[in-house]
């Protein structure tokens, strides 16, 4: 349990301090989306504005405020606001109360600053094909999944050249029921008449 965040009040934003070391992704659920992976960030040694220890680590969203920075190295400081709220994490009746930090915003890298990054994809396929990538051996080792969905959305986004005929990595707003190899082999072979 991170109980430095436990004693904060929900309804305050605070500021903090992180060291990055690394990309992930976690599943995660909505209605409307169903199962999708959800890019995180990992940050050690968060303090407060203050100084004050927090938590020796947090995993955080992986945000558009994140990834206006550029590319993140290890050993960069991340200072942020957020509001903090608990959440049961485990299963049955190994559930426990842990707290995270979430409403993340004003991100910005507190060292490091006068060098340039290269840009990552904002959009949410291409950037977790981006984490995958990054980290395709340490998952391959420790068997997690590598989805090529994503790695070849992220190798879209970085040679756009490459795929000018391709179908987008978007997703399609589709509500035909229809199986979606199925609707890309017929838009195929419409494009492939319309040619001749």
């Amino acid at each position: 349990m991170r109980n430095g965040l436990k004693d904060l009040a929900a309804d305050k934003r605070y500021s903090f301090v992180g060291k990055f070391t690394r990309l992930g992704y976690a599943e995660a659920y909505n209605d409307e989306d169903g199962y999708y992976y959800q890019p995180t960030i990992l940050l050690l040694d968060i303090h407060d504005d203050q100084g004050n220890f927090i938590t020796d680590h947090a995993w955080v969203n992986y945000t558009e405020k994140f990834v206006q920075l550029g590319e993140l190295q290890d050993g960069d400081l991340i200072q942020f606001t957020a509001q903090v709220r608990s959440y049961k994490k485990g299963a049955g009746i190994n559930k426990v109360t842990d707290y995270e930090m979430i409403d993340i915003d004003n991100v910005q890298r507190k060292n490091n600053q006068d060098q340039s990054r290269s840009e990552v994809p904002l959009e949410n396929k291409p950037l977790v094909g981006y984490v995958m990538e990054r980290n395709r051996a340490f998952y391959e080792k420790a068997q997690r999944n590598v989805d090529e969905e994503y790695t070849q959305a992220y190798d879209q986004w970085l040679h756009p050249d490459d795929y000018s005929d391709a179908t987008s990595y978007e997703d399609d707003d589709d509500d035909s029921g229809l199986d979606p190899d199925l609707l890309a082999k017929l838009k195929q072979f419409s494009d492939d008449n319309l040619k001749k």
